[in-house]
C-alpha cells in the first residue's frame, strides 16, 4: 500500500490541489471553459516535455528543445511569407529539428563534451538564429492550412492536445513495452554495464537526441499553426515547465524513472497550481515562481526516489 501511495503520489496531489481551488472558486476555476483552457494551453508544453525525457532517460540533458522550437517555427514562417510551397517549408522546419539533434549527439556522444553544455550553447545560438532570420520581428505569415492543421477541435480540445495525448500514448508504449525503451532505461543508469551487455550506447544516445529535436520541431510547427504567427523570442517561455514537468513526473506513476503518463500528470499539476493562484488574486509573476521552486523540488525528489527505486 505505501509503494502505491508513492507511485500515485503526484496524482493524489493533483486531484486534491483541483478540489480545493474548485471548493474555493466554484464559479471561475470550477467551470468547463476553465478546464479546457488549462489542458489546451499546455499542450505544446506537453510535448516538449515528452521530448526532453528522451534524452534524460538516456541520461543525457538537453536544454536546445525550446530553441528549436523557437527556430523551427520562425523558418516555417519565414518561407511561408516568401512564398515557399507550404509542405516544402514544413519540410525545412523539420530539418532544422534533424540537424540540431544530429550535431548535439555528436558533440555529446562522439567528441565527449558535456551534453549540458552542448545544448546550453545550442540553445543560444537557435535563439540567435531565430532573431536574425526573423529580423527580430513577429512574422504572421502562416498559411491557412498550418493554421487548420493545429486549430480543428474534437470534443472540445483544439488539435494540439489531442496530437499531444497520442505523443504520451506512444512514449508510454516504447518505454513500457518495448525493447528499446528498456535499452533507453539501462543506457541512462548505467552507460558501462549497457555497453558490455552488448547495448549500442552510442547509437540509443543518437536516437534519443534526435527524437528530442524533432519533437521540438513538430511543436514549433504547431505553435506557429496554433497563433497564426511567430515570436523569435519564444523559445524561453518554453524552457523551464517542460522541465519541472519531466523531472516531477519522474517521482510518479514509475518513480525514478523519466516516464511519459507520469510527466503528463506533472504538468497538469503545475497547470492548476498556477491558474487557481492566479484566480485568488496571485500576480502573474506567481507562475515563474511555481515552476522554478516546482523544478527544485522534483529535481530532488527525483533524485531520492532514483535511491529509493534502486
Amino acid at each position: 500500500m505505501s509503494r502505491l501511495l508513492v507511485q500515485n503520489a503526484v496524482l493524489l496531489v493533483l486531484l486534491v490541489t483541483f478540489v480545493i481551488f474548485s471548493v474555493l472558486e466554484p464559479e471561475t476555476f470550477f467551470t468547463t471553459a476553465n478546464v479546457r483552457t488549462m489542458i489546451s494551453t499546455q499542450a505544446i508544453v506537453l510535448i516538449i516535455a515528452i521530448g526532453l525525457t528522451l534524452p534524460l532517460r538516456a541520461g543525457d540533458m538537453d536544454i536546445s528543445i525550446a530553441g528549436v522550437l523557437a527556430a523551427s517555427a520562425s523558418v516555417l514562417a519565414v518561407l511561408t511569407t516568401n512564398g515557399v510551397p507550404t509542405i516544402v517549408a514544413i519540410v525545412a522546419a523539420l530539418a532544422v529539428g534533424a540537424v540540431v539533434g544530429a550535431v548535439n549527439a555528436f558533440f555529446s556522444v562522439v567528441v565527449g563534451v558535456d551534453s549540458f553544455v552542448v545544448t546550453l550553447g545550442m540553445f543560444t545560438l537557435l535563439t540567435g538564429f531565430a532573431y536574425g532570420i526573423t529580423g527580430a520581428r513577429v512574422q504572421t505569415g502562416v498559411p491557412p492550412i498550418i493554421k487548420d492543421i493545429a486549430s480543428w477541435t474534437f470534443f472540445g480540445f483544439p488539435a494540439t492536445v489531442w496530437y499531444a495525448w497520442i505523443f504520451v500514448l506512444i512514449t508510454w508504449y516504447l518505454y513500457e513495452r518495448t525493447p528499446l525503451g528498456r535499452y533507453i532505461l539501462f543506457v541512462g543508469g548505467n552507460r558501462s554495464a549497457a555497453r558490455l551487455a552488448g547495448v549500442n550506447v552510442s547509437g540509443i544516445r543518437w536516437l534519443a537526441f534526435l527524437g528530442a529535436s524533432m519533437l521540438g520541431a513538430v511543436a514549433g510547427i504547431l505553435l506557429a499553426g496554433t497563433y497564426g504567427a511567430v515570436d523569435p523570442s519564444i523559445g524561453s517561455q518554453y524552457l523551464l515547465a517542460p522541465f519541472a514537468a519531466a523531472f516531477l513526473g519522474a517521482t510518479t506513476i514509475r518513480v525514478g524513472r523519466f516516464n511519459a503518463v507520469g510527466t503528463m500528470v506533472a504538468l497538469y499539476l503545475l497547470v492548476v497550481g498556477i491558474t487557481g493562484l492566479q484566480l485568488l488574486g496571485a500576480a502573474s509573476w506567481v507562475g515563474d515562481v511555481f515552476n522554478g521552486a516546482a523544478l527544485i523540488i522534483s529535481v530532488t525528489l527525483a533524485k531520492i526516489a532514483s535511491k529509493w527505486n534502486t
